[in-house]
């Protein structure tokens, strides 16, 4: 008998579902029409009610193929995406791995194109790219930033979208994974932390987007701001925790100059109970003038606008020269 010579997959793809039954078809046949094989996929029903349950095992039973394609069906009780990542990923056997929500797409050759740049450059320990958003009108914008200061950028515009990064498996585990008391921006925290960690090897693929991210009202991203006001004020707490045990203080300034957006917006949108909260940390912050200066043109810019923010805050407080 011939040796099995079938590579061992290098990615797995882990999905969370809660309640998506009209939805989730349409993600996993983008992932079944990959053109990578091997590919694991770990799918995680976070507690369905809707059909859901059976929807997904009826699929996996029909795409399932040993060696190639292995899915496998997990299920977590306890409520929230984060907690359902961290399921999917203690099941996690391959170098690295990469996260999917339940009502996107992937074109076909988007983990194939991965895996090249991955195996051409096998220290990379982050792989990001960018994203196309798709509004509830159909219209189509592409979320793609650029500068040095990797940890300073995403702290601003989550680079590390949960949808638009791949990561080695051992260093999501050291990190401490998914911070499952975060309902909200979890990913802009998680990755933070991924970013300051000590030699991290992060570069991005470039190329046009081959992930398509759907907006609508029942999206696990959301499509609302000041309704969850209160859950941001405790993830930037964490980032603030982050920030301070990583050795760049200077990630203050720009954590600051986030916060000071968030508070703009709120009041855009009627909220002052919740700008006045978020910017608390700043006010009890004791500022060089000239700081204090630039911070107060980042608010009044974003205030009028509701952009132009983050562009001031990278060109006076991000590195130079980054350190990821």
């Amino acid at each position: 008998m011939a040796a099995d010579t079938t590579p061992d997959p290098l990615i797995t793809v882990i999905v969370p579902v809660r309640n998506r039954a009209a939805l989730v078809t349409r993600t996993l046949d983008s992932i079944a029409a990959q053109s990578l094989r091997p590919l694991r996929l770990i799918i995680v029903d976070n507690a369905s009610s809707d059909g859901t349950t059976d929807i997904i095992n009826t699929w996996a039973t029909a795409h399932r193929c040993q060696g190639t394609f292995d899915i496998d069906i997990l299920s977590q009780p306890v409520p929230g995406a984060a907690a359902t990542r961290n399921c999917g990923l203690a099941a996690v056997k391959t170098p690295y791995v990469a996260f999917f929500d339940s009502d996107d797409e992937m074109r076909p050759q988007h983990l194939a194109t991965v895996t090249r740049e991955l195996a051409a450059r096998p220290d990379t320990d982050i792989l990001y790219f960018d994203i196309a958003v798709i509004s509830p009108e159909g219209w189509t914008s592409v979320k793609s930033f650029r500068h040095h200061d990797l940890a300073a950028l995403h702290i601003l515009h989550c680079i590390l979208r949960t949808h638009g990064f791949v990561v080695r498996t051992h260093l999501l585990r050291k990190v401490g994974a998914w911070n499952e008391s975060l309902p909200v921006w979890n990913d802009l925290e998680l990755g933070t932390r991924l970013l300051l960690s000590p030699g991290v090897k992060v570069r991005k693929l470039y190329g046009d987007p081959q992930v398509w991210v759907h907006h609508h009202e029942q999206s696990l991203t959301g499509s609302d701001f000041s309704s969850r006001g209160r859950h941001h004020l405790t993830a930037l707490q964490a980032i603030e925790a982050a920030i301070q045990s990583s050795g760049r203080p200077s990630l203050s300034l720009i954590l600051h100059a986030r916060r000071l957006i968030a508070a703009s917006i709120y009041r855009r949108e009627g909220h002052p109970e919740l700008a006045d909260a978020v910017l608390a940390p700043v006010s009890h912050t004791t500022l060089p003038l000239a700081t204090a200066m630039k911070m107060g043109l980042i608010y009044t810019v974003n205030r009028l606008f509701g952009r132009g923010g983050s562009t001031l805050a990278l060109h006076w407080f991000a590195e130079k020269a980054s350190r990821c």
